[in-house]
Order: structure tokens, then C-alpha cells, then sequence
């Protein structure tokens, strides 16, 4: 789970953050995406980078003392 900024204007940001998921899911594993905004909505959030990716922001709770998502996705590995 990468835990991105949610005030961020940066589009070049969002083009970083993909390339992390990139490199993360070219090592097999599962990333998803989340951050505070999302989290307080509820509600998914569909971002574009500068380059044109689409980055999904998934809503995120803490249940019984573990970040996870409302579809029930558990991290092994949390990035801030």
C-alpha cells in the first residue's frame, strides 16, 4: 500500500508515484493506492499524471488496529 499526499498539485508527483508502482508490481506484488482524502470520503478517486497515467486512489480504515481498505484489501507493507 503506498499512503500518498493527498494536497499535492504536482502532477509530476502522481508520474512518481506510478513509476513506484511499476517497480513494485514488476516484482510480483500487489499495490495499492490510498490517501486521506479518500479515506475521509470514502469514495475511490481517479487521478491523472503528467505523462497520462491513471492512478486509483482507494478509500482506507483502520479496523481492529490494521490499515486497510474498505474492500478488505490488507497490506503487508505500508509507504508513506
Amino acid at each position: 500500500m503506498i499512503f500518498a499526499e493527498d494536497h499535492t498539485r504536482n502532477l509530476y508527483y502522481l508520474d512518481n508515484l506510478a513509476v513506484l508502482i511499476k517497480i513494485i508490481e514488476g516484482a510480483g506484488k500487489k499495490v495499492v493506492l490510498t490517501n486521506l482524502r479518500t479515506s475521509e470520503e470514502g469514495v475511490e478517486a481517479t487521478l491523472e499524471s503528467k505523462s497520462g497515467w491513471q492512478l486509483n486512489f482507494k478509500p482506507s480504515i483502520k479496523k481492529n488496529g490494521i490499515l486497510q481498505t474498505t474492500d478488505g484489501f490488507i497490506p503487508d507493507f505500508i509507504l508513506v
